[in-house]
């Protein structure tokens, strides 16, 4: 699918990866992205999602690396958000890449936590269910990503708290208690 890609970046592809490596690379781009999503244990269980997956005709698989993460099959995104627990923060529609830092990263307890690419959200709120909300999260979201933030899409939907800072608010209706606001 070379077609697909500029000619400077088939070029870049093919003379680090070879051709039927950049071949596939170039694939990959025209790919439909696999809908993923990760279960928030500070609002749900993995049981409970499942449950209302399968109530919604939503079929989907597990992923042996990690409980809280389930690939949708036969679905997009539009159907996931009409599930209760998306309304009420107990789902993160997030790729799987984007689990395996926090995974890695491994939050513990009071641990400080310096979240230095924070926007739209997925890894800082992973980051404090995994410590079961115990480790304080400093965030910062770049000034030139605030306005694209998923966030603040998200900030009123899950609206439990009156505050007027928006990324402390969103973070607190998803059950994290435990953020330092900076940005």
């Amino acid at each position: 699918m070379r077609e697909n890609i500029p000619e400077f970046l088939w070029n870049l592809l093919t003379e680090q990866y070879g051709e039927e490596l950049a071949e596939k690379i170039s694939d990959g781009y025209v790919a439909e992205r696999a809908v993923t999503l990760r279960v928030n244990r500070l609002k749900a269980t993995p049981e409970e999602i499942k449950t209302q997956l399968s109530q919604a005709g939503i079929a989907y698989e597990a992923v042996d690396w990690s409980e809280d993460a389930l690939i949708i099959c036969g679905a997009r995104e539009e159907a996931v958000r009409q599930i209760p627990a998306y309304e009420d923060g107990g789902i993160y529609l997030q790729s799987l890449s984007s689990m395996m830092p926090p995974l890695c990263l491994n939050p513990q307890p009071k641990e400080c936590i310096l979240d230095m690419a924070a926007a739209p959200g997925g890894k800082t709120t992973q980051m404090a269910a995994l410590s079961g909300n115990l480790a304080h999260t400093l965030f910062f979201i770049p000034q030139p990503h605030l306005e694209f933030c998923s966030l603040f899409n998200i900030c009123p939907k899950l609206r439990e708290n009156e505050t007027s800072i928006y990324l402390y608010f969103y973070f607190l209706s998803l059950g994290i208690r435990n953020i330092l606001k900076y940005h």
